[in-house]
């Protein structure tokens, strides 16, 4: 029973017309369940490949293509129903869109431009108010003799710093 479960699917594909192995042939000698079932399934097969026959070689009905034509015609018909009330609410959507531009642009006033002669004569470079002295401060001005540098400037490498 057990060797039988490991041909169930080759019994459906022997059925269908495909070759038996040669472990199934002679599994089928000796098995007389599969022999049952492999005769069962080629004519379930033989059946089915008569009635597919049968529907092939069968003329479709006359008023088949008046059916079909009249089922276009109210598809049709559906489809442009649902279609103009969508297009009517999407151009109503455009258009409240459109007057809430226009409507906002007149009654806000255009920002006016913060940059006037005045305010550009007493712009001042954010980087100057850091090469003032601090207030109260007093700076000698640079190359004066007789100085000695602040401790925290830069002594080349090898120079000796006296303090």
């Amino acid at each position: 029973m057990s060797e039988c479960r490991v041909h169930a699917q080759e019994i459906s594909d022997v059925a269908l017309g495909s070759a038996a192995s040669p472990q199934f042939g002679a599994h089928l000698e000796t098995c007389a369940a599969c022999s049952q079932v492999l005769e069962s399934r080629r004519a379930l097969a033989r059946r089915l490949g008569a009635a597919v026959d049968a529907l092939v070689r069968r003329d479709p009905p006359d008023e088949l293509a008046a059916t079909v034509a009249a089922r276009m015609r109210t598809s049709t018909q559906s489809t442009r129903r649902s279609f103009v009330p969508a297009l009517r609410a999407g151009l109503a959507l455009v258009a409240a869109v459109v007057a809430t531009f226009f409507i906002v642009r007149a009654v806000v006033p255009p920002p006016t431009p913060a940059t006037s002669v005045e305010a550009l004569d007493h712009w001042r470079s954010p980087t100057a108010s850091l090469l003032e002295p601090p207030a109260g401060v007093r700076v000698p001005p640079r190359g004066s003799r007789g100085e000695t540098p602040p401790s925290h400037a830069v002594i080349p490498i090898g120079a000796q710093h006296v303090s």
